[in-house]
């Protein structure tokens, strides 16, 4: 049995349609400033353009970017994403070799490499060579420390190592000069008489304070007339207050000798050990004084010397 209302409506006909209305079409935004574009058609390019970019990031990392230590199986096959592969050759302590991750040795792995090294399945170049290689220790800051390219510390690198082998006192790196008035030399050492170290305006440096050795403490040579005794070279020193007066001007022996040809304090003459003699009519004496009645040696002009019966004048007593 039919519901009431659809059967009125059978006996009313069919029911009128609405008339439709006719909707405008909706103009799309434009792109600014892209005159026939839409917005839909820029954000698409923007799209297109974000996903190739992607896609080359990511073809460049997959060449790239070292494989990770557990995606390297060590089968002796170059896979995508290692730099090498040598199989059961690579190792993590042998300088040169292939690393456990499949990467080649790099300045920082603690290895100390040559760099000589080639990898038949290598699609990377090795680092090398390398002086030394301490890993997460290498520092281009802290003294006496492997530098982050693997090399040692220098006298000029701006860092004071002062470690065992270096020395340094000082580096300012390319401001360490040999100049008057530097505050650090060439060789990292601080400029002072007594370093050791021949410098602009010292004559010599002998390492030390001593004023006797043939450098003084001022660095200046020992001469005679300085005031310093030069040891084994010098025997007195005219200047010195202690040998004032007993001195020769040329440092000699403070004390006299006869024989040595010069006249030393006390002697009258000194013409050498070898002139110096008691020969008759020598005039200088074996003991630095010249001949003279008294003598013993009869010269000319004397009759007699000291023996008996001779006067003091050096003639014969005439008897009365």
């Amino acid at each position: 049995m039919r519901h009431p209302a659809r059967r009125n409506r059978a006996l009313l006909g069919p029911k009128p349609r609405r008339p439709t209305r006719q909707r405008e079409p909706r103009a799309r935004p434009r792109h600014p400033g892209r005159p026939g574009r839409t917005r839909r058609h820029a954000m698409n390019s923007k799209c297109i353009r974000s996903l190739l970019v992607l896609a080359f990031l990511g073809a460049l990392f997959q060449v790239s970017l070292p494989a990770h230590a557990e995606d390297c199986i060590g089968e002796g096959i170059l896979d995508p994403g290692e730099q090498c592969d040598n199989g059961s050759m690579n190792s993590d302590s042998v300088p040169d070799a292939c690393r456990t991750d499949c990467r080649v040795p790099w300045c920082g792995d603690g290895v100390i490499d040559t760099g000589v090294h080639s990898y038949p399945t290598s699609s990377a170049l090795t680092w090398g060579p390398e002086v030394c290689d301490d890993a997460h220790l290498n520092s281009d800051f802290l003294p006496n420390a492997c530098r982050d390219d693997c090399t040692l510390p220098f006298c000029g690198d701006g860092i004071i190592d002062d470690g065992i082998g270096y020395g340094e006192q000082c580096d300012e790196g390319a401001a360490n000069s040999d100049a008057l008035g530097a505050t650090c030399s060439t060789r990292c050492i601080i400029p002072f008489c007594g370093n050791g170290v021949l410098e602009v305006g010292e004559m010599c440096d002998d390492g030390n304070t001593s004023d006797a050795d043939g450098c003084t403490s001022q660095c200046r040579y020992n001469v005679c007339g300085d005031g310093y005794v030069w040891a084994s070279i010098e025997m007195c020193e005219y200047e010195s207050p202690w040998d004032r007066g007993t001195c020769r001007y040329d440092c000699g022996q403070n004390v006299s000798i006869c024989g040595n040809g010069t006249v030393d304090l006390g002697e009258s003459c000194d013409a050498g050990e070898e002139r110096n003699n008691d020969e008759v009519d020598n005039p200088c004496r074996s003991d630095c004084q010249p001949q003279r009645c008294g003598d013993g040696i009869v010269d000319a002009g004397e009759a007699c010397d000291r023996q008996q019966g001779c006067a003091p004048d050096c003639n014969w007593i005439t008897p009365r």
